[in-house]
């Protein structure tokens, strides 16, 4: 949960005026080796969840795989769940020898239903990806939508998604008169 193991990518950078390579120095190393990796911060959410859940019913997913209902009481634990959607990966420290101290910093907060579906609805995704082959995105491409989401005011997230929108459906109708336009003349 907190370590990682990836594949080790060694990043040099080159100055183009004097030609002089630098590498990082905690990336000593080959590149495509397997490390683990360490991530500071851990999210301990408890969901806020206040319906009733009838006995004799099923329980729906994702709810289905935090909830046990104890049939003798009628009653089931609170659900905690370990969030770590919004760990990126350039938060990840390389574990090697010459890191002497992890940094550990714990968050413990409710989660909505809303929130809690969202995040399963997530870890769901890339499991069906999985399982039927298709192309997944990598943590890096991930990580520039979480980061996005992270540091941009949401007025601003919003009004680039009504400005898509509009401009999606001005695309389609220029497109609608163009075809009318060419099929009308002879």
């Amino acid at each position: 949960m907190w370590t990682r193991y990836k594949k080790r990518k060694v990043e040099s950078t080159t100055n183009l005026l004097t030609g002089e390579t630098k590498h990082r120095p905690e990336e000593q190393g080959e590149d495509g080796e397997i490390i683990s990796y360490w991530h500071p911060n851990i999210t301990i959410s408890m969901l806020d969840d206040q319906r009733v859940w009838p006995a004799g019913t099923p329980i729906p997913p994702p709810f289905d795989k935090w909830i046990q209902i104890d049939l003798d009481t009628m009653q089931y634990q609170p659900v905690l769940y370990v969030n770590d959607y919004w760990e990126l990966s350039s938060d990840l420290i390389a574990v090697n020898e010459t890191v002497e101290v992890l940094p550990l910093s714990i968050t413990y907060a409710p989660i909505s239903v809303f929130y809690f579906q969202i995040y399963e609805a997530q870890k769901m995704q890339k499991q069906w990806n999985n399982m039927f082959g298709a192309v997944e995105q990598t943590d890096e491409e991930n990580d520039i939508v979480k980061r996005t989401m992270l540091e941009t005011n949401p007025y601003i997230l919003g009004v680039t998604i009504v400005v898509s929108i509009i401009h999606t459906i001005f695309e389609f109708l220029a497109f609608k008169n163009d075809i009318q336009f060419w099929k009308s003349r002879k």
